[in-house]
């Protein structure tokens, strides 16, 4: 308990939003990547755009290659965009590919180019947000903690939800619903950048204490050296 209660006292304001914005971002982000990828086949085939089963096969495949795609090309631009920016950009391509949806025509072809872009924008927030936190706070075992019972949250929720809507009121609802989940991301993510900026970056930090250190140090052994002159030429 003592140690516990010790842990407590030492976080601060900031911590605190980082955990509760974690939790909410990966809720929405897992959630709507598991709504899409449930319910994007029966829309497919049973909406609106009435795709055969074949093109719905096709379309589900075409969706996890570049799922998988995205996240190798996530790594490098990595290298050159900075993490808070490139959350930021995948959390707007995200919304922006969620909102299309529902604005385009129902036909297959529109649907086949704009899962391939929800897809490669969807697919690297999960990498790029614990990136951007790893930039401003260590990534502990508490975090991993919160990431994973916030996509396990979001996954179950938000599944559960989708499929009981869907089933009320029928498969028009599915992109709806989906730029919904979206539209969470996109906030959260403002929420966490803002919070991180103000954090600052943690190997920034690490380098002022340590030149403040060296510098306090420098000081110490400059006193002690002119101390000791001082000591040696004082008349006897």
């Amino acid at each position: 308990m003592g140690r516990l209660r010790a842990t407590c006292l030492r976080i601060n304001r900031y911590e605190v939003l980082l955990v509760v914005g974690t939790f909410i971002i990966y809720f929405a982000v897992v959630g709507n990547e598991r709504v899409f990828g449930k319910f994007m086949f029966t829309y497919a085939l049973y909406g609106p755009i009435g795709m055969s089963t074949g093109q719905g096969y096709l379309l589900h495949l075409i969706y996890w290659i570049f799922f998988g795609l995205a996240r190798v090309l996530s790594c490098m631009l990595a290298l050159v965009i900075p993490a808070r920016l490139m959350l930021g950009l995948l959390a707007v391509g995200t919304l922006i590919a969620s909102a299309s949806l529902i604005l385009i025509p129902p036909t297959a072809a529109w649907f086949f180019a704009f899962t391939c872009l929800f897809s490669l924008c969807k697919s690297p927030l999960f990498p790029a947000t614990l990136a951007a936190i790893n930039l401003s706070h260590e990534v502990t075992g508490l975090l991993v903690l919160v990431v994973n019972l916030g996509s396990a949250g979001g996954a179950s929720l938000l599944q559960y939800t989708a499929g009981a809507l869907i089933q009320r009121y029928g498969q028009f609802v599915f992109p709806y619903l989906v730029c919904a989940s979206a539209c969470v991301v996109l906030l959260t993510a403002t929420a966490l950048i803002f919070v991180l900026r103000v954090m600052g970056n943690r190997k920034t930090h690490r380098r002022i204490k340590a030149t403040k250190y060296l510098t306090a140090l420098l000081k110490q052994a400059i006193r002690k050296k002119f101390r000791s002159i001082i000591v040696h030429f004082r008349p006897r």
